[in-house]
């Protein structure tokens, strides 16, 4: 924004590239301001990262590796998927599985060497995604596990929300989309 670090940068003469991932409305920002000076740019915006999985698959691979592409940093980093297609002779096997899974994660401190899953970054990111969690309801997701708010022992007050799992969103759905 207006007088910030990133502002100075991209409008510094010195600067000949900038690289940057995040949302949409930024980009739009400092691709305005990198083009009166032609810089070079390199974006990564709003994006949705979508996975693909086979029906010729190694069925145990492609569950834990989607475990892990889903739900590493609790989902707040922008390379996580967000969103599955999966070949149907497949789907009903592998959809259990990744519930399951997801189900299994050990929530907790995200120093300790046995969590699989932490806090979301603060009450504003937690509302957010409750909101997408309403939204997805509203729209037709069947709720595999999760959906809502977890209790972790010893860190009342936290971010926790539960590792969840949706089917039966469209294309069009607007949690496709945003």
């Amino acid at each position: 924004g207006p007088g910030s670090a990133g502002e100075a940068l991209v409008a510094h003469p010195d600067v000949d590239a900038i690289t940057f991932t995040g949302e949409s409305s930024t980009g739009k920002a400092i691709m305005a301001a990198a083009s009166r000076t032609l810089k070079r740019v390199s974006f990564e915006l709003g994006g949705k990262n979508p996975a693909l999985v086979f029906a010729d698959c190694d069925l145990d691979a492609a569950v834990a590796g989607t475990l892990r592409s889903v739900f590493s940093n609790c989902g707040q980093i922008c390379l996580c998927t967000e969103r599955i297609y999966v070949e149907r002779a497949i789907f009903p096997e592998f959809a259990a599985r990744v519930a399951a899974g997801a189900r299994a994660l050990r929530l907790g401190d995200p120093y300790a060497a046995d969590t699989e899953m932490g806090p979301l970054i603060s009450a504003a990111h937690r509302d957010k995604v409750e909101g997408y969690l309403a939204l997805a309801r509203s729209e037709g997701a069947q709720t595999l596990c999760g959906g809502g708010r977890a209790e972790v022992a010893g860190f009342d007050g936290g971010y926790w929300l539960q590792p969840t799992v949706w089917t039966g969103l469209g294309d069009d759905a607007r949690c496709c989309r945003e």
